[in-house]
């Protein structure tokens, strides 16, 4: 067998790997680190292992290898603009916001036209309590991408944190869309935690556990949903997801 060949097939069984681990919606934890390290194992220059490995550690709590993850996968893919957000996204869940922020600038600066840094750069500033900045960044996005749902419902929970009358006309919005196409039941989630409606909420948090929702892994990584942690059936939802608080 020819060293090409060799690697080729390293590199097919290491991306078959990481087809597993990326399922992290299975919430079957163990298997799912094992799967990530054996995909970098057999394919330690493929950009997107490091990444979904990182987001991986984050909902693990394990927020410094995950930030180290997320520099490698950007050391691999440099002028990716995916992959240096996505160092911001980390950095953010990590609650490093002001690093969160500084990345998702750099973003911005060089691509003024990519949405997904102006959503990142929107959520770090509400955390600084940068009510005006985010309102701006997260339209900017939603005006960029005005069919992400995810986006708008990010924009009506800093609204609704900043005291704006907005909050509840673009939660209206979401539920008019929800009647068309299918919206994540986290993404309605979040409009419900920026009105302050804390069982509406839970109730649908709860739904998006067992829809197996691709952002529910990470509710204990998410700043918006911190109001939520005293709650008894916020654990209840931690315990059913195989995660600990």
């Amino acid at each position: 067998m020819s060293g090409k060949s060799h690697h080729y097939r390293r590199s097919i069984r290491g991306t078959a790997h990481l087809a597993g681990a990326c399922s992290l919606s299975r919430f079957e934890w163990t298997d799912t680190e094992r799967e990530f390290r054996r995909s970098i194992a057999l394919n330690p220059n493929y950009p997107s292992a490091h990444f979904y490995y990182a987001l991986y550690l984050v909902a693990m709590g394990r927020h410094e290898e995950a930030v180290a993850e997320a520099k490698k996968a950007l050391a691999l893919d440099p002028v990716s603009l995916a992959a240096q957000t996505n160092v911001a996204i980390i950095y953010y869940r990590a609650g490093r916001y002001d690093e969160a922020v500084e990345e998702a600038r750099r973003v911005v600066h060089l691509e003024t036209t990519y949405a997904h840094a102006h959503y990142v750069l929107g959520r770090a500033y509400v955390q600084k309590g940068m009510y005006r900045e985010a309102i701006l960044s997260s339209r900017r996005a939603v005006a960029l991408e005005r069919s992400n749902v995810r986006y708008m419902a990010s924009l009506a929970y800093i609204y609704g944190v900043a005291g704006k009358r907005n909050a509840s006309e673009l939660r209206a919005k979401i539920k008019r869309v929800m009647g068309q196409r299918y919206v994540p039941a986290y993404t309605v989630a979040i409009c419900y935690v920026g009105l302050g409606k804390t069982d509406e909420a839970l109730a649908w948090l709860t739904r998006a556990g067992e829809e197996r929702s691709a952002e529910s892994p990470f509710v204990n990584a998410d700043p918006r949903l911190a109001a939520l942690h005293v709650e008894p059936r916020f654990r209840q939802i931690l315990h059913k997801l195989g995660l600990k608080r």
